[in-house]
Formats: C-alpha cells, sequence, structure tokens
C-alpha cells in the first residue's frame, strides 16, 4: 500500500541505448489503512490482543517490493512470475546495521546482542537510486511503530516522539512471538541485550538494497543520520 518512491532499473537496453523493455521496478510500501487491509478492519480479542495473523499481514505489506517487469512485442508490460528477482523486504526482514554506530551498544536487543543486526524497514518515504545500481529508501514516521510504556522515556526516544502506544497496536499480536513483542519497548529486563528497550533505536535510517542480488541482506546506512526522512 501506499507506494511514493519508484524507480525502474533496466536489465538491458534495446538498440541504441535509450530505453529498455525489462528491468526491475522497486516500489516502497510507506503505511497502511487496517480497514482495507482486513474484510472486518482491525480486530481485537476480548483480552485486548489482536489475532496474530492480522499483525502478520499488515507487517508485511510494509517495506519494499523488488518487482520484475518485461514489455511485450504489443508494447503492453507484464510481471515476470517466477523470476528470482522478485521479492518482498517487509517490516521483518532480517538487515545489518552498517556504518559508524553499528555495534553501539544503545542498538543491542534480544535479537542481536551486538548491535548489528535488526529486522524490517518501516514507514519508507521517497527513495534514491545510486550511481551502482541500488535503492536508497527512507525511514519517515517509524517512532509511530513502537510503545513504551515507563513513565520517563530515554531521550533518543521522547526526541523523535516514541510514545506510550503504538500506531498499530503490533505489540498486542496474540501468541507472544518475538518479532512481534519487540515493538513494545517498554524495559522488561534487567540487561538491554535481554528486552527490546534498544528496538526503535535501529530504525530512522537510510536502507540500501540490492535489487539484483536477491539473497543480499538490506543495509541501514547510519552514516546518513537517523532521523524521520521524508526523502
Amino acid at each position: 500500500m501506499h507506494h511514493d518512491g519508484m524507480h525502474f532499473f533496466p536489465i538491458d537496453f534495446k538498440a541504441g541505448g535509450s530505453r529498455s523493455d525489462e528491468g526491475l521496478l522497486v516500489m516502497n510500501h510507506e503505511y497502511i489503512n487496517q480497514s482495507a487491509l482486513h474484510p472486518d478492519g482491525p480486530t481485537y480479542k476480548q483480552s485486548g490482543m489482536r489475532p496474530a495473523d492480522e499483525v502478520r499481514k499488515e507487517v508485511a505489506a510494509h517495506g519494499v517490493s523488488v518487482v520484475h517487469v518485461k514489455q511485450d512485442s504489443a508494447g503492453s508490460w507484464d510481471i515476470v512470475f517466477g523470476s528470482p528477482f522478485n521479492r518482498r523486504v517487509t517490516g521483518n526482514t532480517e538487515m545489518d546495521i552498517r556504518g559508524p554506530i553499528r555495534g553501539y551498544q544503545k542498538l543491542s536487543t534480544r535479537f542481536s546482542k551486538n548491535g548489528t543486526q535488526t529486522r524490517g524497514t518501516l514507514n519508507n518515504c521517497s527513495m534514491g537510486p545510486t550511481p551502482w545500481g541500488t535503492y536508497l529508501t527512507a525511514e519517515e514516521n517509524w517512532h509511530g511503530y513502537f510503545a513504551n510504556g515507563s513513565q520517563i522515556a530515554p531521550r533518543e526516544q521522547t526526541r523523535h516522539g516514541v510514545g506510550s502506544s503504538s500506531r498499530y497496536d503490533w505489540e498486542l499480536a496474540e501468541g507472544g512471538d518475538d518479532q512481534y513483542v519487540r515493538f513494545n519497548i517498554t524495559p522488561t529486563e534487567l540487561a538491554a541485550e535481554d528486552d527490546y528497550r534498544n528496538e526503535a533505536n535501529t530504525f530512522g535510517y537510510m536502507v540500501e538494497i540490492d535489487p539484483f542480488t536477491p539473497e543480499s541482506k538490506p543495509q541501514k546506512r547510519t552514516a546518513l543520520g537517523r532521523f524521520g526522512h521524508e526523502a
């Protein structure tokens, strides 16, 4: 849903080099409309929790799509089904943290105790192609996806706008799966490496995706700054 950043990466050019009839269309999916994703809108159990399948669908609807497309002899474009290039980078895709703060203690979580990895990219706004053929996607309003129930939140959360409730209540997914628990960044253990108090610190970056290498992990480029990247 809601892609506002798109780029066509040609695979090969026609004679003359002015246009290509085959390539990879890469686009972001910034946010969702829950009422459009689910037949009856978002639902809550009597316990106040959300069905895990609904949350799974919403997380998967975020991120970036890489779509292999080709133009036929009649001039119509279509998806190349079965292409190894077709893939989704979602709010749960494993990613490497690169740049000057890789391994910094404020990035330590239960998922990546040494602060070198995270899961997902969220609220992706706009994009930019690089001269070397990769796609840069901007994480904008990522702060709204996390909830901290503490009376006093750390400065790196309050300055960005992280509050006591999240935009879609993903942390309330039934079953307590780790991939959803991480959106509740309230400290629950003695050490940061044993809970998700630092999870929000792994968002707010430019994310580099190599569309031509499907097996590659997206890279969060921390040298380009951490804030709400509008573009």
